[in-house]
């Protein structure tokens, strides 16, 4: 199944920065400063490349529904919630409080996704992580703004692995919630403590092609519900009419 999701795309073409910086910590193997800096250096590129790609991933997806112009009523009702939630904070309230007609600008956001006779295109959809949370935590909330409960039990991945008779190999799921959160205590350790994490190029290596596998599925799991949400509505129906036409 071809993936249509640039923001997958590019990720993958991003990935060849994680590559530079791995061969040149793998030239250095003998000298632990050097080896360890630019270890250090491909753990922090790759986890905001990873990042840059779930923002992108969200902001794509709502765009693709905007060009289809729905009814609010073919859209997740949690998709609908988590936009209202997001739009209606504290800070609006305080604007309203005080008469500021900038309240009003942000109720016409999210006002057409409760008028079922709207016809839809704008989505306003926060694609941005909460400032200081990331980890497992914090992919989950960002993509239950788009009706996505849990991500990683929608994206699952898997590896290979050789069985004790090594004749045939089984396929393991990976987990790759305990991988993120690894990966962003090492972030944690660098940034806030500069600590140098033990973390070889091989373990980098090994979480870049996890990223990708899940990047890959999340990519496909978005792309079946915007055909689903299609169907639902009846523009592929609509579509193939017009072509017989």
């Amino acid at each position: 199944m071809e993936v249509l999701f640039i923001c997958y795309k590019d990720f993958g073409n991003a990935l060849s920065e994680i590559d530079f910086l791995m061969q040149i910590a793998k030239s250095y193997e003998k000298d632990a400063d050097k080896y360890y800096t630019f270890n250090k250096s491909a753990i922090l590129l790759l986890l905001a490349k990873f990042e840059i790609f779930l923002e992108g991933s969200v902001l794509e997806y709502a765009s693709k529904l905007e060009q289809l112009r729905l009814s609010p009523d073919d859209l997740p009702e949690s998709m609908k919630l988590h936009s209202t939630n997001s739009v209606l904070n504290d800070e609006f309230v305080a604007r309203l409080r005080n008469l500021n007609m900038a309240a009003i600008e942000k109720l016409k956001l999210i006002l057409p996704l409760w008028n079922s006779s709207s016809c839809l295109d704008t989505i306003y959809v926060n694609s941005k992580f909460d400032y200081g949370k990331h980890g497992s935590r914090g992919i989950k909330k960002l993509f239950r703004r788009i009706g996505i409960e849990d991500v990683f039990q929608m994206c699952p991945i898997y590896e290979r692995q050789e069985t004790l008779n090594r004749r045939a190999k089984d396929r393991i799921r990976v987990d790759l919630v305990a991988d993120i959160n690894a990966m962003t205590n090492y972030r944690n350790h660098i940034i806030h403590e500069d600590r140098v994490p033990t973390l070889t190029h091989g373990q980098i290596q090994i979480y870049k092609n996890r990223l990708l596998l899940f990047a890959g599925a999340l990519a496909r799991l978005l792309d079946k519900d915007i055909s689903q949400i299609k169907a639902k509505s009846g523009i592929g129906a609509a579509d193939t009419g017009n072509s017989g036409a």
